[in-house]
């Protein structure tokens, strides 16, 4: 049975074996902002590195990059690195992951604002 498409979606017209299921597969997809969305993050996982440290994350909940560098067997720069491309694909901006991941020095004598106390806090 011949299906048309809307309009402006640039589609012939096609013959659909299965009527019900078509229509119940396209009442159950997302809007497109959504699936925009969800492939991106896919997309920050999709590199094995990354994921091996998604797995070393979950599992330890927590790990400095020189431990992080022991479990993947990687230099310190280039686990920092593999975390920082992670970061930024999964949608972070490049300012937001680099304050995450080196920290501003403080002291007594140089102290920190309570905000970027609070971020720090708030991303350990």
């Amino acid at each position: 049975m011949p299906v048309s498409t809307p309009a402006d979606a640039e589609a012939c017209e096609t013959n659909v074996l299965h009527p019900a299921a078509v229509a119940m597969a396209r009442g159950a997809m997302p809007p497109a902002e959504l699936i925009g969305g969800a492939s991106e993050l896919l997309k920050a996982v999709a590199d094995p590195t990354r994921m091996r440290i998604l797995v070393a994350l979950q599992a330890a909940g927590e790990l400095c990059v020189c431990d992080l560098s022991a479990v993947l067997g990687m230099s310190d720069s280039a686990s920092l690195d593999n975390v920082l491309e992670y970061f930024v694909m999964a949608g972070m901006s490049l300012p937001h992951a680099l304050a995450m991941l080196v920290p501003e020095s403080f002291n007594d004598r140089n102290p920190i604002s309570p905000g970027l106390k609070a971020f720090y806090e708030y991303h350990s």
